[in-house]
């Protein structure tokens, strides 16, 4: 996308987000303002109507005092003027005054004249059934003072706008001979004449009506008396306010809607709009200068100064330079530019010049060398390398390195290759390795691999040391290796069968002796044989002539001496805890001597029951020093006697056994008995 472009549609976006940003604070910040406004105006016609119907209730009243205070009237109520019906109760009267309901009631509450009429159908109407109450003595209808009483009821015609006034002379005095009760039916008519005296759309709907609208239910449970209207927005073009009415009783009756429109909302949403357009206006001009500014002085300018680096870069000439006229910015920026042309220029010159040079060294190195690519195919070969491959009649045709690689590990060498061109730490894989290259008709020879990766590329050197000479050489000397291993596991043989033999000569010879202690000293001396060939027969079966498993070891061991003396798993429990630890032979026979002697012990000194347990432990300190734990739980030592004062042959021989091998003995007597030595293994002497 063009400079251009992206200035003009940057330049649009911003503006847009400014008229989108203006436009929502004006939403939020004035129209917070304006909604108030417009709920205090609403606010105020609502009180309007409520005081328009006031008067009207105020006028009805009116009405019914020049009626109830007439001397007429009075004599009619006294039953003296029979003709006043005929003289002053017609329709018209009803007409005229815009009434619907008279009623002339005596002081007993009986009614004396009482008539409803419909002004729209210019007809006599029956009274409301539910009129009883309202004749009632104690209502307040009735039973009122001088003054009188008016407020609204419900009928079972609708709303009814009512005055009652006690019935007196003309002068306004008594004594009172009953009430006039005159009455106006709120329909719609009425409401329709209202409206167009307020100057708004007024509405009427039961308090207690099953069949309340929604927006009056809505009305109805937010009106109280801390917040005596309600307000709501009926559209985008009206708003309507909500009051309650009470009847005479003092009880919410009616609510009153009063609808207007939404003038001042819509006076603001007008501003807005002229606001918008008036700042749209003033962004295309401003948008159009600041464009035909950039144009001139920045944007052509550096069209030139890119069309010059696009030209340097299709024609790979870097004698040429770009635009750099001018004493601003953009001018630094063409002679930076021309500076760093000129750089390269110097630099491509050196590098021409060092490429001949690494050129000659790669071709005169007198080592093979190749160059990979990232995929392992041959970019360039020196001549040391093809004089190999004409040697063994191969061409480059193929030019993959794939396709010289004889050995197994193909694949492991690859991902060798592979990794390295990625940039990864090889770690555990080594960057020289032996390989066998490879001709159409099989191997042609084995070479030393070097690789590294050429800095800055994806490519790979590798160079290629012919080995194949001594590689011959290993392989004679693996051959030797392998016969000499096999004679010296024939002689761990040799040695195990022949310490069985002489140990099988002692256990013959003991039969032929009746003597016990004698027969003690032929059973220790076999035992101690075992221990010896036992260490070589493991030698035989290791992989490793020179370490032996020393866990497996001594529970053999352990497992054979039980047995040997007539005892059994069940009897005399073993616990050996031997970690998976190796050592050499050196370490492992007088280990073995040591255990032979002091288990021998155990099994003959400390279970006069035959039952118990020895428990052999072997573990490493962070010195790398061995301690080795072997007691029981028998009868212990004597406590008359110093362990290390016995002369007896077998504690002779454990203590020489641990000098042997440099150790500390140590020897606790409590619950049992329990020898600790702790030593490190002996120095390996290496015997081929």
């Amino acid at each position: 996308m063009k400079l251009r472009t992206k200035t003009l549609l940057l330049t649009g976006i911003l503006f847009m987000a400014l008229i989108l940003v203006l436009f929502v604070i004006s939403q939020t910040i004035f129209i917070s303002t304006f909604n108030e406004h417009e709920r205090q105006y609403t606010s105020l016609e609502v009180r309007d109507v409520n005081y328009t119907l006031n008067n009207e209730i105020s006028s009805l009243k009116r009405i019914n005092t020049d009626w109830a205070e007439w001397d007429d009237a009075y004599s009619f109520v006294e039953g003296n003027n029979p003709d006043f019906i005929e003289t002053n109760l017609q329709p018209e009267t009803f007409s005229r005054l815009n009434l619907n309901l008279i009623l002339f009631i005596d002081n007993d509450g009986q009614i004396i004249y009482g008539k409803g009429f419909n002004l729209k159908e210019n007809r006599e109407l029956e009274l409301p059934s539910d009129f009883n109450r309202t004749l009632a003595l104690d209502n307040p209808l009735i039973n009122i003072n001088s003054t009188g009483n008016s407020g609204i009821i419900i009928t079972q015609y609708g709303p009814m706008i009512i005055s009652s006034h006690p019935i007196l002379r003309g002068s306004g005095s008594g004594p009172i001979q009953g009430t006039i009760i005159i009455g106006r039916f709120m329909d719609q008519s009425e409401l329709n004449r209202l409206s167009v005296i307020t100057n708004s759309s007024i509405s009427l709907e039961e308090y207690n009506s099953p069949n309340l609208s929604t927006d009056f239910k809505a009305a109805r449970s937010s009106i109280s008396d801390n917040n005596p209207i309600y307000i709501q927005e009926a559209g985008p073009d009206s708003i309507a306010g909500y009051i309650v009415l009470n009847d005479v009783y003092g009880n919410p009756a009616l609510i009153l809607k009063t609808e207007i429109p939404r003038i001042i909302y819509q006076d603001y949403q007008r501003s807005v709009i002229y606001l918008m357009v008036s700042l749209v206006l003033l962004g295309l001009l401003f948008g159009l200068l600041n464009l035909y500014y950039l144009d001139k002085n920045l944007l052509n300018r550096l069209d030139k100064i890119v069309g010059g680096v696009e030209t340097i870069g299709k024609t790979e000439d870097l004698s040429q330079r770009v635009y750099s006229e001018g004493a601003d910015e953009l001018a630094d920026l063409g002679l930076s530019i021309n500076e760093m042309l000129d750089s390269l220029e110097k630099s491509e010159n050196n590098l021409k010049e060092s490429e001949k040079r690494y050129r000659n060294i790669f071709e005169n190195t007198g080592t093979s060398m190749v160059i990979l690519d990232k995929n392992l195919d041959i970019s360039l070969a020196n001549n040391q390398f093809k004089k190999i491959l004409n040697s063994f009649k191969v061409d480059l045709e193929s030019k993959n390195w794939n396709d010289f690689i004889t050995i197994t590990e193909g694949d492991k060498i690859k991902d060798y290759h592979y990794k390295m061109l990625e940039g990864q730490k090889l770690g555990k894989f080594p960057q020289t390795y032996e390989l066998e290259l490879k001709n159409r008709s099989g191997k042609m020879g084995d070479f030393l691999a070097t690789f590294n990766n050429i800095p800055g590329t994806k490519k790979i050197l590798v160079s290629l040391i012919d080995i194949s000479d001594r590689k011959k050489a290993e392989n004679k000397i693996k051959e030797s290796l392998k016969e000499k291993e096999a004679l010296l596991r024939e002689i761990h043989h040799r040695v195990k069968n022949n310490m069985q033999i002489i140990s099988s000569l002692i256990s013959l010879q003991s039969n032929e002796v009746s003597d016990e202690d004698m027969l003690k000293f032929y059973k220790e001396t076999e035992n101690r044989l075992h221990a010896m060939a036992l260490v070589h027969e493991n030698l035989y079966q290791s992989t490793d002539l020179s370490h032996i498993d020393l866990g497996g070891y001594l529970k053999n061991l352990v497992e054979d001496l039980i047995y040997s003396y007539g005892g059994s798993i069940s009897t005399i429990q073993t616990d050996i805890e031997v970690p998976k630890i190796e050592v050499n032979l050196e370490t492992a026979i007088p280990l073995g001597l040591i255990i032979n002697e002091l288990v021998s012990n155990s099994i003959k000194h400390a279970f006069p029951d035959k039952k118990g347990i020895i428990k052999i432990k072997l573990d490493i300190d962070g010195d790398q020093n061995l301690n080795l734990m072997v007691g029981d739980n028998g009868i212990g030592l004597p406590e008359d006697k110093d362990i290390i004062s016995i002369q007896k042959f077998g504690l002779k021989l454990v203590q020489a056994l641990t000098s042997q091998l440099d150790g500390e003995l140590t020897i606790e007597g409590k619950s049992g008995t329990c020898f600790h030595i702790k030593f490190k293994e002996l120095e390996y002497k290496k015997r081929f």
